[in-house]
């Protein structure tokens, strides 16, 4: 996998592309793999240890993708390097087996249940504040998603959860809607939610 193609993303960490049997993993998501080899990146309690996510039918932010913290690059032209099943599954027992913990998401399933009520009054209240403000959004599957200047991804960063709350679930980061429309437009026309 030396010569694989490899990007860098936003918060430099790598994804690295492989083409590999499909049948095998067809029903998985990805699966998550904490603290991979029992390295802790941060002493930190509160701060995301590290992790290697493998993708399987899930969706993936790639280059050319522009956020507000930072872009997707490629590190190099190199086409995706195909591996046998067998090598795939070692890499995986592997990581497995030299992991904290891991988790497994079959496809459609997110990390937190971020549903909401498009009929709720706050939830409405959320999104007239969006407009008034011009943040861009959309309400997809019983979520309301939404993107960060400069943010060019299919799927917005961040994901309005049951406690009114925007939830970035790429870097975990909590941040009340007014604070964030504050911190994306430097000022917020205000429409109070309760």
């Amino acid at each position: 996998m030396q010569n694989t193609y490899i990007e860098k993303t936003k918060s430099n960490g790598y994804h690295i592309f492989i083409f590999s049997s499909y049948k095998t993993y067809e029903k998985i998501g990805k699966i998550i793999f904490n603290e991979p080899y029992f390295e802790v990146i941060e002493t930190n309690p509160f701060a995301k240890k590290l992790e290697i996510e493998f993708f399987c039918d899930y969706g993936v932010t790639i280059a050319p993708t522009k956020t507000y913290k930072g872009n997707y690059t490629a590190l190099n032209k190199n086409n995706i390097e195909t591996i046998e099943l067998k090598e795939l599954q070692e890499i995986l027992k592997d990581l497995k087996d030299n992991s904290k913990e891991f988790n497994i998401l079959q496809k459609g399933n997110t990390t937190a249940n971020n549903d909401f009520s498009i009929t709720d009054q706050e939830s409405l209240e959320c999104i007239e504040l969006l407009e008034l403000n011009n943040i861009r959004y959309k309400v997809k599957n019983k979520k309301l998603l939404l993107w960060a200047n400069d943010d060019t991804s299919k799927n917005g960063d961040y994901i309005l959860n049951s406690y009114k709350i925007l939830w970035n679930f790429k870097t975990n980061e909590r941040i009340k809607v007014a604070k964030f429309i504050i911190r994306e437009k430097g000022k917020l026309i205000e429409k109070k939610i309760r």
